[in-house]
């Protein structure tokens, strides 16, 4: 069987990018990551270039957004993101809430 494959949208900041790719990759899934947000680009991928595969798509942009988690047809089990929502995606008078959804109910 092949391994699960995991989109990760948004790459975690700094040194905490390959503490996250060690545990996806020890768990057994193949990485797809997002380098939109990654500072280093090079250094990432003359690190992890051997275990994980790159893109780089602006995961704002939904037709973007769905040709990389489609990717040609071979697709991804899993998409990881830490992205959330923006203040101006929610309804008027909400907030953003815990970096991933709207709040409850309006902003406070």
């Amino acid at each position: 069987m092949e391994p699960f494959r995991v989109l990760l949208v948004d790459a975690a900041p700094g040194p905490l990018l390959g503490r996250e790719l060690e545990r996806l990759l020890g768990h057994g899934l193949a990485v797809t990551l997002n380098l939109r947000r990654v500072t280093d680009r090079a250094a990432v991928r003359a690190e992890w270039g051997d275990r994980v595969e790159f893109t780089d798509f602006d995961p704002f942009d939904e037709a973007a957004l769905l040709a990389g988690a489609v990717r040609d047809g071979l697709g991804h089990h899993a998409v990881k993101s830490r992205a959330g929502r923006s203040a101006h995606s929610c309804p008027a008078g909400w907030g953003p809430s815990a970096g991933a959804r709207c709040a409850a109910g309006p902003a406070r």
